[in-house]
């Protein structure tokens, strides 16, 4: 059985929410130019300026990877053809991943990379891309259990393998300030190379 998922306004919203938006507009404004760079504090060291999947990806369209559930039921992802954000059609993105990178920062990541559409710069992220799925308990608790595991759209199963950069280095993000962060240094450089 296989389900197709479309990403919506709502979900995209919900995205840029949960990776951080503020530390996207900082590191936006510590790069000059016309060029996103996604980075973020916290668990999710990625997150977007207005870049995701759906909206920044593949102006083709295309795969966003799929979860395969443990009944054996896939979830295909799909980003919609010609769906890329205006404003961003022909942007050069940056991507930042560390270890503590995970889920839907991992997902941007890889989805991004994989249609070529942003330079993922950093340390691995942790593999972490399992689905998960709320049982409530007759105590009213709930357990929340993996029921998934997530593909690339090339196939690659990614739990415990995560993304692996472009470009990696191997420092740890919160040791630096965001004017000092190499991470974002070398994403300013990229940037400016790709211009």
């Amino acid at each position: 059985m296989s389900t197709s998922v479309r990403t919506s306004t709502a979900s995209r919203r919900q995205f840029l929410a949960a990776t951080g938006a503020s530390v996207a507009a900082a590191t936006w404004k510590a790069v000059p130019g016309r060029n996103a760079t996604c980075g973020g504090a916290s668990s999710t060291r990625s997150c977007s300026t207005g870049a995701n999947p759906a909206g920044g990806g593949s102006p083709a369209g295309g795969s966003a990877g799929s979860h395969v559930r443990r009944n054996r039921q896939v979830i295909r992802y799909t980003i919609p053809h010609n769906k890329m954000l205006p404003a961003l059609k022909g942007v050069p993105i940056v991507v930042l991943t560390s270890q503590t990178t995970h889920s839907a920062g991992e997902l941007f990541a890889i989805v991004m990379q994989a249609h070529r559409r942003a330079t993922v710069i950093g340390m691995p992220s942790a593999g972490n891309v399992e689905m998960v799925q709320d049982f409530r308990l007759p105590d009213g608790s709930l357990l929340w259990l993996a029921v998934g595991h997530y593909f690339a759209p090339d196939g690659r199963p990614m739990e415990n393998l995560g993304v692996r950069p472009d470009v990696v280095i191997a420092a740890n993000w919160w040791r630096y300030s965001l004017s000092d962060d190499p991470h974002i240094q070398r994403a300013a450089r990229v940037l400016q190379s790709l211009r």
